[in-house]
């Protein structure tokens, strides 16, 4: 898997085998990539927060393309060493990252003290994750003003809705449905 844009353009990225893992796919990663670029995401000020990081190639996009710090949720030791291993790799400043290998949910219960503009979630499929995970998301502190939350999920899953939420996009690639909601608070 290659790194599709940015000053990392074309670089690989390392992933993990196993069946629980599916990182986003080149087309997948060119959606979202291309959908955020028409919602005038200021990447050199960006905080950036990839939830189920698996590989993290989401949010390792988001620093190819100038995200000014990432931070990697994933409660798998591989999965954070994997990541760990493409940021060495690639040369990306420690200060630009932040690895947390913890189970997200337990993660958003914690006081936090970074308020992140985009927000990544990839929850393995057909686990049920998605609704929880948001309600929990929004009744957490990582959440800036105008924050964009944008989900990878099966296709199948098709109401999720709050009034928190406002729904941006919602579209379907294959086996994927790809949600961007601006949260207003």
């Amino acid at each position: 898997m290659r790194i599709i844009a940015g000053s990392l353009k074309g670089r690989t990225i390392k992933t993990l085998k196993g069946l629980i893992y599916r990182p986003a796919t080149a087309r997948i990663r060119e959606a979202i990539f291309s959908i955020l670029g028409s919602y005038n995401l200021d990447w050199e000020k960006a905080f950036v927060i990839d939830f189920f990081a698996g590989s993290g190639s989401l949010g390792i996009e988001a620093l190819s393309r100038g995200a000014k710090e990432v931070w990697f949720v994933d409660k798998d030791r591989r999965a954070i060493n994997v990541i760990k291993e493409n940021l060495t790799n690639f040369n990306i400043s420690k200060e630009r990252f932040r690895l947390i290998c913890a189970d997200v949910f337990s993660f958003l219960k914690k006081k936090n003290f970074k308020k992140f503009d985009l927000i990544f979630i990839d929850p393995p499929y057909r686990k049920g994750l998605l609704k929880k995970f948001l309600k929990d998301l929004l009744k957490s502190d990582l959440l800036a003003n105008d924050c964009l939350i944008f989900a990878e999920v099966e296709k199948e899953l098709i109401d999720v809705s709050s009034e928190k939420l406002k729904v941006l996009t919602n579209k379907t690639y294959g086996q994927t449905r790809l949600y961007l909601w601006k949260v207003t608070l």
